[in-house]
């Protein structure tokens, strides 16, 4: 009785912590959705209508997952907006339990708790991240962890004699996902499947076979896709800055994983001075005792995710387009892994310690203030609010004008067009034009029946078609309207 109403307590902390930080991104007025983000959303109102976008609008890669949901969701009566990034949240949420579950298997009741709050609470970067609508990173993140807890199942399984086994299906079949909703995923769904087909082999010939088959059937679309383009996702991508393999290597551990946790802001002052260095040093030492535990243990399963953790960053920095950093957000890549690491190497440490469980629950409201706090008071303040307050107001305007066309800013146009439920037709001058649809119905009108929209910070007065005396220029908290005069 005692035991579970400690793990009730547990989940409750950890839960209520980590909606509360949410809360902090999803209703921040510094963290309004910008233009990728509302592609997300743009594209799950195109399956609404029928459409099957296999990637992300306009570019060659990005899973649509999020859409999907958000499509599936959409009769909630809830704000666009905050129902879109709520998508990306409950796939968090899913690969916290997921994670939680697979460090039960591995280290026990104790070790799963943690690891599931580590993912859940996180910190700094991967807070902020879980509560954006950007494609492809909550989903990858939710299949990774299922294919951690997929192939720890399999190879701890006694072995029988069935050749067919659905577990190695699956695997592939959510490795494939994970890699179709970004392809850096692939540096952990690959030597994850690969470690399992091999020791699969040994039971069943038929093992590496099923896990490519199951891969397989998740990218076919993609695949597809990609044929029927010209294969767009094998050009290079575009690089922030040139950098050699171990400037990436370096860069990952000293920039984006402290960028991850909440240790390093942004603009990369440490968050704590100090005392972030030091508590980064700890919890690296807490994985690395995590992973001498996986060592030891003897377990294929442990030792399999210990080494998958280590191998991660040195696949990374193959890429050179993975380099950038400062937003921390391909720390979500061994966000999984790690944060098994780190709760086996802090259960290693507690086992002896009594009412161990009780005294993790009270350190986590603090573990969240500590991750959380500092590096989101330097970006967002302690300002609530409605992030999108801007983009109504200025429809509200539009509507009050009956102009029902706007061109300007990619960062803008989508916010406006999902917004409006795309009652608005929008064409994004600079920097991409992701929907040609509605650049089409913007551009089919009269210049002196559209306005423009630019960010605050980007205002370009010069692209108006009409002269500035032809226009009433409005501010509206981060957005500047040029409407035409009548």
């Amino acid at each position: 009785m005692v035991d579970t109403a400690l793990n009730v307590a547990f989940v409750l902390a950890a839960g209520i912590t980590g909606l509360y930080y949410r809360a902090r991104v999803l209703r921040s007025p510094p963290l309004f959705l910008n233009g990728d983000e509302a592609v997300t959303g743009i594209a799950g109102d195109l399956i609404k209508r029928g459409h099957l976008p296999v990637v992300t609008p306009g570019n060659a890669y990005g899973g649509t997952t999020e859409s999907f949901l958000f499509a599936a969701s959409n009769w909630l009566p809830m704000d666009r907006a905050l129902l879109l990034k709520c998508c990306s949240v409950v796939l968090w949420l899913v690969a916290a339990v997921l994670v939680a579950w697979t460090a039960r298997l591995l280290a026990g009741r104790l070790a799963g708790l943690l690891a599931g709050s580590v993912v859940w609470v996180c910190g700094g970067a991967m807070t902020v991240l879980s509560g954006q609508a950007y494609m492809g990173y909550a989903s990858g993140l939710a299949y990774v962890s299922g294919c951690y807890l997929l192939a720890v199942r399999y190879i701890d399984a006694p072995v029988g004699r069935r050749r067919f086994d659905v577990r190695l299906l699956l695997l592939g079949f959510l490795a494939g996902l994970a890699v179709w909703s970004h392809p850096m995923f692939m540096c952990s769904a690959a030597p994850l499947t690969l470690t399992v087909a091999v020791i699969g082999y040994r039971r069943s010939k038929a093992a590496p076979v099923l896990i490519g088959v199951g891969g397989f059937i998740a990218l076919a679309p993609y695949i597809a896709w990609n044929a029927a383009n010209g294969w767009p996702a094998l050009k290079t991508q575009p690089v922030p800055f040139p950098s050699t393999y171990l400037q990436r290597l370096r860069i990952f551990v000293t920039q984006l994983s402290p960028r991850g946790l909440g240790l390093r802001g942004f603009g990369g002052r440490w968050s704590w001075g100090t005392s972030g260095r030091v508590l980064y040093a700890v919890l690296i030492l807490l994985a690395l005792v995590g992973f001498v535990t996986f060592v030891r243990s003897g377990r294929t399963s442990a030792r399999m995710v210990a080494g998958v953790a280590v191998l991660i960053f040195p696949l990374m920095a193959l890429f050179p387009s993975l380099v950038f950093f400062t937003d921390g957000r391909y720390f979500i890549n061994v966000l999984a892994p790690w944060a098994v690491l780190g709760a086996v190497g802090l259960d290693s440490l507690l086992r002896r310690v009594p009412w161990s469980v009780a005294l993790c629950v009270a350190a986590i409201p603090l573990s969240g203030f500590i991750f959380n706090s500092a590096f989101l008071d330097n970006i967002v303040g302690t300002q609530w609010g409605d992030p999108e307050a801007p983009v109504r107001s200025v429809l509200a305007e539009l509507d009050k004008r009956q102009i029902h066309a706007v061109f300007g800013s990619y960062w803008v146009m989508g916010r406006i067009a999902l917004l409006s439920e795309e009652r608005v037709a929008t064409e994004s001058l600079y920097p991409i034009e992701r929907f040609p649809g509605l650049a089409t119905r913007s551009r089919a009108v009269n210049n002196a029946q559209r306005a423009a929209v630019f960010p605050i910070d980007d205002d370009r007065a010069s692209l108006l078609p009409l002269p500035l005396a032809d226009y009433d220029r409005q501010v509206f908290g981060n957005i500047v309207v040029y409407f035409p005069r009548p």
